[in-house]
């Protein structure tokens, strides 16, 4: 385990297995190390296979923090102890609200799967852009602080050539 790597717990509720009994509901404590460098992908599939399930698209899993809050994945990064585990609950599509065929238009349907899947797209081009955010940042205060330092500089030339004689005097018996 490296120094970056996080330890944290996660309560995986199962609802997927209870059609109608939501009081008797399975769950895992599990204990997981998440590297600090994943993927969005790695991740997906990493949280399948602590759930224990297929990477089939056929279940919905909602993280929470202890309070019951939604959360995004990015929020595993935090960690967590055993005493305040995340909640990950996993439930079927459709589960506790059936769809009707005929509330749902087929043209609706795909017009809104290609506006998830392009959602989908711009959050795996936004977290995998995030690791070069910070770089990014350091880099651009770097170059301001360069800039800087050379108009400093070139102001104090400047100054120590156009200063009269006697200014000088005065400042060179003050210090």
């Amino acid at each position: 385990m490296g120094m970056t790597d996080k330890n944290l717990w996660i309560l995986i509720r199962y609802y997927n297995y209870k059609e109608s009994d939501q009081n008797n509901i399975e769950s895992l404590l599990r204990q997981v190390t998440l590297p600090s460098v994943f993927t969005f992908t790695e991740l997906k599939s990493a949280i399948y296979s602590w759930a224990n399930i297929k990477e089939n698209q056929s279940h919905v899993i909602k993280l929470r923090r202890y309070d019951n809050s939604l959360v995004p994945l990015s929020a595993l990064f935090q960690g967590s102890s055993k005493e305040k585990p995340f909640l990950m609950d996993v439930v079927k599509f459709h589960q506790f609200c059936t769809a009707n065929i005929q509330s749902v238009s087929p043209d609706y349907t795909s017009i809104f799967k290609s506006k998830l899947e392009d959602l989908e797209k711009r959050v795996v081009a936004i977290e995998t852009a995030i690791p070069d955010l910070a770089v990014n940042q350091i880099r651009t205060v770097q170059n301001a602080v360069d800039k800087l330092a050379n108009c400093v500089a070139y102001l104090d030339r400047r100054l120590e050539e156009l200063a009269p004689a006697d200014w000088k005097s005065q400042l060179d018996c003050e210090n």
